[in-house]
């Protein structure tokens, strides 16, 4: 654990699979760890030249869930499996970070999946606060806070169509590259 600014952190991500090779990780390598705007955890390496010698880190080759092979865009692993279901909840909590809904953890995406309120992307649209309710651990509160933090998001403030189509976790296609094949074409 590293202690800054009265914060305690123990983890912190690298991101993506890119920057994970890049810093070279081996067994005992010095690693400085700093916050980026005062609150984004963020890692340098510190290693000397004799870090070569040091075993390197291999990243996993198949999914820890499902078992598919890994798939390396060169950026990211992730699995191809559209059934695994890390990929599925991985898509649906895609559109809960994409849109900006916030306060809807992962961990609630999957007992929301588990549940069968949320299966996939579009059904963020039409849940069922009442049978949301029925799961253990889900009190009202609690599901009233989630469905303001959607109606709030998705109902009280404009969503335009390349905000939308950023988010349905397309191989290629951001916000920014929605936006930019929209300017054309309208939905």
């Amino acid at each position: 654990p590293v202690i800054l600014n009265g914060a305690t952190y123990t983890k912190v991500s690298l991101a993506n699979y890119r920057r994970f090779n890049e810093l070279d990780l081996r067994k005992g390598t010095k690693l400085l760890f700093n916050l980026r705007n005062d609150v984004l955890g963020y890692i340098e390496r510190l290693g000397k030249p004799d870090d070569a010698k040091k075993a390197k880190f291999t990243a996993p080759s198949h999914c820890s869930e499902c078992n598919n092979e890994l798939v390396d865009d060169g950026v990211f692993l992730f699995c191809s499996n559209k059934d695994c279901f890390l990929v599925q909840v991985g898509n649906i909590q895609q559109i809960f970070d994409k849109m900006g809904i916030k306060g809807v953890q992962r961990e609630t995406i999957t007992k929301m999946f588990n549940g069968k309120i949320l299966t996939k992307p579009e059904d963020i649209l039409s849940i069922d606060y009442k049978k949301l309710e029925k799961l253990p651990g889900f009190k009202s509160s609690l599901c009233s806070k989630i469905q303001n933090s959607i109606e709030d998001r998705l109902l009280k403030t404009p969503v335009y169509d390349y905000e939308l189509i950023g988010s349905l976790n397309i191989p290629l296609i951001s916000k920014d590259r929605a936006k930019l094949i929209l300017k054309n074409y309208t939905l």
